[in-house]
């Protein structure tokens, strides 16, 4: 007797032979990649400084040496110190987990500058903390740099935990909350009011270099218990992706849009550079910032787009700015598009180009985010969500007029606007296929 075919597991065979073929295909293009960017030297596209930095092997350094055993000594010390200040007994473990953070700036504090704090509760310290900042001159070519390093300490039971099961999970929570004690003393020197400087900022995980080195010592022996280096994000592995070189047909793209056309110094080009801006937003983990962007984009770009139509029917573009800068609400702008473009309601063109996706996904959570302050931090997924939805309504409406318009200058810009909005698309079409293929594999 035949055996019956098993139809849900033949698909997920072939869904499990189709995801091996694809890790292959890209591991196999990134260790090209590698060798190609190698030349005997380790030698690759840098995203940052401070990612670069990373490759610095600090276990054989001795300022890092001399440094690290000055924390120890420190944070035993001072634990009990304030411990027996405040009256209470230590209730935290023998194991303190560091996570050396380079940063791409410089922070001008005392060497070796120590930022301690507490936490208790019922007469009892529950958690330590402390922020090291260590500074180290490096060689750059023929000069010289003067970097700063945090070190984020954290000793509580959690911590302890996470350290010793090791999970991603559990890790990165635990170097999140490092990250936020880090930020705190950031925002303490970007308070003094005396100074200023430019290139100093708050960090993320994703805009911290991928790969942390992760210590753990004992506090009461003060010595080094493990040595780790542990990946948070795979930014640094893009990027080398996306520095190789250009095919014929992505650089007859990147030519076109930019060599021998007549509106070089139009603000289309803002346009692109803002979306992107979003998107890199959200690559470092800055996805409130992610979705104002996103938003603002929008707006630009329907308003530009409304003075280019104007432009295209014979009326001078000053007076379309002025015009446009006269419309006091979005209704008004969206029911003179309508009319532009021949159409019969605002909820018909509003339908075409995905107006209240937009809305749900974009215009909403910039709303809680800008009136609302108190409202949670937006995740990633929904920062993905409000740069495809902006981006989908963008190039749809770009469709709709190219239909419409026989000016070729327009129809240039718009292409170039539409085009730019295509890697969204595509990202966000990727997460929803994952979405779909983890639903499915649930299902089966």
């Amino acid at each position: 007797m035949l055996k019956k075919r098993n139809h849900k597991e033949v698909i997920r065979k072939r869904k499990n032979r189709q995801e091996n073929q694809k890790k292959k295909a890209e591991e196999q293009v990134f260790e090209e990649l590698c060798k190609e960017y190698s030349e005997g030297k380790n030698s690759m596209p840098a995203p940052t400084l401070a990612e670069a930095l990373t490759r610095h092997d600090i276990s054989h350094d001795e300022h890092f040496g001399m440094m690290f055993r000055r924390l120890t000594d420190y944070f035993s010390d001072e634990l009990l110190k304030r411990s027996n200040e405040l009256r209470q007994t230590l209730d935290v473990p023998d194991k303190v987990v560091t996570f050396l953070i380079p940063l791409d700036f410089y922070v001008p504090l005392p060497e070796g500058y120590n930022s301690m704090s507490i936490r208790s509760k019922g007469g009892k310290v529950t958690e330590a903390s402390c922020v090291t900042a260590i500074s180290k001159i490096l060689p750059m070519g023929t000069a010289f740099i003067k970097i700063t390093y945090f070190v984020v300490s954290v000793c509580s039971n959690e911590a302890a935990r996470s350290s010793k099961l090791c999970t991603f999970s559990g890790l990165i929570k635990l170097y999140e909350y490092a990250i936020m004690l880090a930020n705190r003393v950031i925002v303490g020197f970007q308070s003094i009011p005396t100074r200023h400087n430019h290139y100093m900022h708050s960090l993320t995980v994703q805009s911290s270099p991928g790969t942390i080195n992760m210590n753990v010592f004992d506090r009461l022996t003060k010595r080094i218990l493990k040595r780790e280096t542990i990946t948070f994000h795979k930014n640094p592995i893009s990027e080398i992706f996306n520095a190789r070189p250009l095919e014929d047909e992505e650089l007859t793209q990147f030519r076109g849009a930019h060599v021998n056309q007549t509106f070089t110094d139009d603000k289309v080009f803002q346009l692109v550079s803002k979306f992107n801006e979003a998107i890199n937003m959200r690559c470092f983990g800055r996805n409130n910032e992610a979705v104002v962007l996103a938003d603002n984009f929008v707006e630009l770009s329907i308003g530009y787009l409304y003075c280019e139509l104007c432009a295209s029917e014979g009326e001078e573009l000053e007076k379309a700015h002025e015009k446009y800068a006269k419309m006091k609400k979005m209704s008004d702008l969206w029911e003179s598009l309508c009319e532009l473009l021949n159409y019969k309601s605002v909820t018909k063109l509003r339908n075409d180009i995905g107006f209240n996706d937009w809305v749900k996904y974009c215009r909403n959570p910039r709303n809680d985010l800008t009136h609302r302050f108190l409202t949670n931090d937006l995740s990633g997924i929904e920062s993905l969500n409000a740069i495809y939805h902006s981006g989908e309504l963008v190039r749809k409406l770009c469709n709709v007029i190219s239909g419409k318009v026989s000016d070729e200058a327009l129809l240039q810009k718009l292409a170039l606007l539409s085009s730019a909005t295509y890697f969204s698309k595509n990202l966000g079409e990727l997460e929803h296929d994952r979405k779909l293929g983890k639903h499915r594999r649930e299902d089966e």
